[in-house]
């Protein structure tokens, strides 16, 4: 947990947003839209009636707020036995759905502490798409998984690295394997409830359509994807994550050479914009008007509504930006130091630097390299593990955080991950209620 030290700002003391005549937070919906609201408003609406709705809604304001107020809950029974956390998403209540580095898939209950493991379909006999570029031998797992907008599929890895499969969220059956790309499979996003999007190592974006068999069931046989495109014919650019911008039906692309590229549904490329200085570019978040980029020491922040322009840089950490949620004004990043750090896009204030009584006269508070910055609430530690090891110089190796998902109602967080160092395993398991 972090201390009362790290509520605060290093440039003074956080300023308590109701003192500035801001509503709390924006009331986020199933489908990711917003609505702004005032604490004062939630509790008026729960006198009148509105019950547990009202309740939800408050909760939400306060702990997006507050979310270093939230109490993990560990789940030690299961993560010694599994390698890595890669991807997670809440498909229920209180269910949460977790891919792992050893292609495990994992339903966590965060009320009971229980678990178990979900069978994925065997690989097809046939297999769909080019020749592989890498050793089907080895195996690196789970990289990314999403629950489409009607909550009735889920999407993620398959028995193999370059495979998709889509299960039903209800008892967590599968529907069909999608097979066609050639190197590992980073990334997936639903951009209707029957189509989604995947991204790969092999340099392509591809765009899916799912048909539930009649009367349910497994289709054994592979489906090829709907329509594919390669980010650059000349020399494939590696994909690391995708995204949908749902206002527009968009699909937003992240390229490991700093490229944010957007496609209509038919993958013709819209707009295309290189991230100057983004190095080890890792993972992608949208919102109705924002997208984020992790790289290696910030994340960028992308205004969609201004044709794709870069509008913010955030300083975060030196070990990488692992994971990245934004959940209407607030932005939380999973790093390479075992925390996930919450930023409010509110608020154009600095995030570290000199308060503002420490400034000569005539010092710019939002210098020219910094520019504005939002205002940093504080962050969660990730719950010490038997994973913490010490190296043979003495230094203490921490777990990173590979992915971390809220809820629906916006109160609980999930976080997990593993030891960054190559050669090292283990895993990292927590619900933050």
């Amino acid at each position: 947990m972090a201390s009362s030290a790290d509520t605060e700002d290093p440039g003074g003391s956080l300023v308590a947003p109701a003192s500035l005549g801001y509503s709390l937070t924006d009331a986020l919906h199933p489908n990711g839209s917003s609505r702004s609201f005032s604490v004062a408003h939630a509790v008026h609406a729960r006198e009148l009636g509105a019950g547990r709705r009202a309740e939800v809604r408050l909760a939400t304001a306060y702990t997006i707020l507050h979310p270093w107020l939230l109490r993990p809950r560990l789940f030690d029974c299961v993560q010694r036995t599994v390698d890595k956390a890669f991807c997670a998403s809440w498909v229920g209540p209180d269910s949460v759905l977790v891919g792992t580095k050893c292609n495990s898939l994992l339903l966590l209950d965060v009320i009971t502490g229980s678990h178990r493991r979900v069978a994925l379909p065997p690989k097809p006999a046939v297999r769909l798409g080019p020749e592989l570029n890498y050793n089907p031998d080895g195996h690196c797992g789970m990289h990314a998984m999403d629950v489409s907008p009607g909550g009735r599929y889920v999407v993620t890895g398959g028995r193999a690295a370059e495979d998709c499969v889509v299960l039903r969220r209800e008892g967590l059956e599968p529907v069909q394997t999608f097979s066609g790309h050639a190197d590992w499979v980073f990334g997936l996003t639903w951009v209707t409830d029957a189509h989604f999007a995947s991204c790969s190592r092999d340099g392509t974006v591809k765009l899916w359509r799912v048909s539930e068999p009649e009367g349910g069931g497994y289709i054994p046989e592979p489906a090829a994807a709907a329509i594919s495109v390669l980010q650059n014919k000349r020399t494939p650019v590696k994909q690391r994550d995708v995204r949908c911008w749902v206002p527009e039906g968009r699909i937003i692309s992240l390229g490991v050479d700093g490229t944010v590229a957007t496609w209509d549904t038919a993958l013709r490329q819209c707009r295309k914009v290189v991230l100057e200085g983004a190095r080890e570019l890792i993972c992608l978040a949208a919102n109705e008007h924002l997208v984020a980029a992790g790289s290696r020491t910030h994340a960028h922040l992308l205004d969609m509504r201004q044709r794709c322009t870069n509008v913010g840089l955030l300083p975060v950490t030196d070990n990488g930006v692992r994971s990245l949620q934004l959940r209407g004004h607030l932005l939380s990043v999973g790093t390479g130091d075992a925390n996930v750090v919450f930023f409010d896009l509110r608020y154009l204030r600095r995030a570290k630097g000199p308060r503002l009584c420490d400034l000569a006269v005539g010092d710019d508070p939002f210098d020219a390299i910094r520019g504005h910055q939002p205002l940093e609430l504080g962050h969660l530690e990730m719950p010490t593990s038997a994973n913490n090891v010490q190296d043979q110089w003495g230094w203490v190796i921490r777990d990173t955080v590979y992915t971390h998902a809220w809820d629906p109602s916006g109160t609980r967080l999930f976080m997990g991950g593993g030891p960054l160092a190559v050669g090292l395993s283990g895993c990292s398991l927590s619900a933050w209620v």
